[in-house]
């Protein structure tokens, strides 16, 4: 009867302090993400993002240091971005737009990050719901911090992360693990603002042990800018501002492209793979319809972004031979 009184007092003890537990402060900064015109706008790269050109990009900082979207110094091991799924769809790619970087290591440290990339095949109950939550590891890689480019112009500072491609027939999550970043080092993505109503609920971090929801630790409601590159069968390439074929991909000396409607002041951009534009094709016609001349485009792989003036409305993966 003793063990069970004092087991009893123990687990209500436990449960006060669990209840008393406060979340972690996110302190809003100074930091905004820049959104210039043309091929530097924030570009709309999937059909999993459909609102992600609408977020207002920032950053939440920690008091103890660090970032929301980062390291904070709360001792997180990863933060990662989920991504909803309607139907299976192939997963090609990522982008990371890295948003703050201070690397105090030494070279010889070799300060790093583990981009991941993770199936929500578990079930459980987190927070206050029943949910499917990160948990197999589908692919990683190395991203030292000394090739990090935390510029805040879109088509600088995306790092492209291209994993062996898989098909996805659930809700999937993508992102940063943070263990072998020194501890004299910080590192962040952007994320939205919080209120954005875009991606509710949808960022996740890793801490003591344990998948939540950034929303309950932080009392902050965003989504981390890692975007997924996202391959459509039956040869569309489709996103949420509007629906194009093209082909051939990969092309040789040209790509046409064929849109389901007609746009005003057209304009196709390539980006490589670090992000940089490579070529902008300007001063077309406007109409549904368009052939690219690739004659002088390196062979490679390519993000190609179309906008409608300076508003990003499409984007594809193009392989140039």
């Amino acid at each position: 009867m003793t063990r069970i009184i004092l087991f009893l007092l123990g687990l209500a003890c436990f449960q006060g302090l669990w209840a008393q537990q406060s979340p972690k402060t996110a302190l809003p900064t100074h930091f905004k993400g820049h959104v210039g015109q043309g091929p530097s706008v924030k570009a709309v790269t999937d059909t999993l993002h459909a609102d992600f050109l609408e977020d207002q990009i920032t950053l939440y900082g920690a008091p103890n240091g660090g970032f929301l979207s980062g390291t904070s110094g709360y001792g997180e091991y990863a933060k990662v971005q989920e991504f909803k799924v309607d139907s299976a769809i192939g997963v090609s790619g990522f982008l990371f737009w890295f948003a703050y970087k201070a690397q105090n290591s030494l070279p010889e440290d070799s300060s790093r990050l583990v981009l991941a990339w993770y199936d929500c095949d578990t079930a459980g109950t987190v927070v206050d719901s029943n949910r499917l939550f990160p948990n197999r590891l589908l692919a990683a890689d190395t991203l030292f911090l000394s090739d990090v480019d935390t510029s805040s112009i879109f088509d600088a500072s995306v790092y492209l992360w291209e994993p062996e491609g898989d098909i996805a027939i659930r809700n999937f999550a993508a992102g940063i693990v943070l263990d072998l970043v020194h501890s004299s080092d910080t590192i962040a993505l952007w994320s939205s603002t919080d209120g954005d109503p875009n991606r509710p609920k949808t960022a996740w971090e890793q801490y003591q042990g344990e998948w939540t929801p950034i929303y309950h630790n932080w009392g902050v409601d965003v989504g981390l800018s890692v975007l997924s590159l996202v391959d459509r069968f039956a040869g569309l390439d489709a996103s949420p501002k509007l629906s194009v074929r093209m082909g051939p991909n990969p092309a040789v000396d040209h790509v046409d492209l064929k849109l389901k409607q007609v746009i005003n002041q057209p304009k196709v951009s390539l980006l490589d793979g670090q992000g940089r534009m490579v070529h902008c094709f300007d001063g077309l016609a406007s109409g549904d319809a368009f052939r690219l001349n690739l004659s002088s485009i390196a062979k490679g792989s390519y993000i190609l972004l179309i906008f409608e003036g300076s508003t990003p409305i499409h984007a594809g993966r193009l392989v140039k031979q």
